[in-house]
């Protein structure tokens, strides 16, 4: 018959200087455990992490080496070493329980706009915390409940382009024209054929602004495109347009440029012809269209092209004549 090792009782005072030594190293514990104790059972304090601790022993990582240190002083009851460790933590620790309260305020945060039934801003909050499960439950739930111009902010942040697509698409679908339009821009770099559609269906809707806007994200992209974007603003006698999408082509492809500055010529946009002009840095036409507006009584534009070329003379004579 073998015979029982009796188990050691551990007094009262060495139970609870085993408490004490517990609760002076859990504020050493890294703070992915320490989570364990607030998700888990907090009011158990419980110290069960399947076998983690053991682990990270020979960890490289600050927080394990830390926890190792912590535990080797307190056993050895050195109050100054201690002391020393903590202070040598300190910045540490304090950004750690910073972000560890954060991350629990927000994770409570979140929950509640699922369960209020607001998924854009529970999307936003998961984005934040870098939660890409939630964040997709959250773009699923803006789907449902139609608000795609929700989904496709989420959808970007995730990297998601055909989510991103599918919400611009029902954007569109909506004439949701500023979310459809911005969901494109965002989409120039990682499918710019997907952009130029959006382009196209911009300018047959006459949504001009955003149809531009997409245009001129593509000059670097898709230079072609561009400036069949700048060429149907022309025909259409959308000035402002064509002459924002030529600016940008200055760069680029400043023969296109010097050609749409003939063209305001001709159409007698002369102001228009002056910037670009200036733009390119082509002198003699921008002192023939400042010449040809004081022809046309305009002086606040002949004005304006004087002062780019530092020509005094004729911006006194403008002032003097807007006078």
């Amino acid at each position: 018959m073998i015979e029982k090792i009796p188990q050691s009782i551990r007094t009262s005072e060495q139970q609870q200087e085993k408490e004490e030594k517990k609760k002076e190293l859990k504020k050493f514990l890294p703070v992915d455990l320490q989570l364990k104790f607030v998700f888990q059972k907090p009011e158990k304090e419980k110290w069960q992490f399947e076998g983690e601790l053991l682990k990270r022993r020979h960890s490289e990582i600050d927080e394990d080496k830390i926890f190792y240190e912590a535990i080797t002083e307190i056993n050895k009851k050195d109050i100054e070493e201690i002391k020393k460790l903590q202070e040598k933590s300190k910045e540490k620790r304090k950004e750690i329980t910073d972000n560890l309260d954060d991350y629990l305020f927000l994770k409570q945060a979140m929950q509640k706009c699922f369960d209020e039934e607001w998924p854009d801003s529970a999307g936003k909050i998961a984005l934040a915390l870098n939660d890409s499960k939630s964040a997709k439950k959250a773009m699923q739930k803006c789907f449902d409940r139609g608000w795609p111009d929700s989904a496709g902010k989420i959808a970007l942040a995730l990297n998601d382009s055909k989510s991103a697509k599918k919400a611009m698409q029902k954007c569109f679908n909506k004439e949701w024209l500023d979310s459809a339009g911005e969901i494109a821009l965002a989409l120039v770099d990682k499918d710019p054929e997907t952009a130029k559609k959006a382009m196209q269906e911009c300018f047959d809707k006459e949504w001009l602004d955003q149809a531009v806007k997409i245009a001129l994200a593509l000059v670097d992209k898709d230079l072609k495109t561009a400036k069949k974007a700048m060429q149907e603003c022309f025909d259409k006698e959308w000035l402002d347009q064509a002459v924002k999408i030529a600016l940008a082509l200055v760069d680029k492809d400043p023969e296109t440029a010097k050609k749409a500055m003939q063209k305001c010529f001709d159409k007698g946009w002369l102001d228009k012809a002056g910037e670009i002009a200036l733009a390119l840095n082509d002198l003699e036409s921008a002192k023939q269209a400042m010449q040809k507006c004081f022809d046309k009584e305009w002086p606040g534009a002949a004005g304006e092209i004087a002062l780019a070329l530092n020509d005094l003379e004729s911006a006194k004579q403008a002032m003097q004549k807007c006078f």
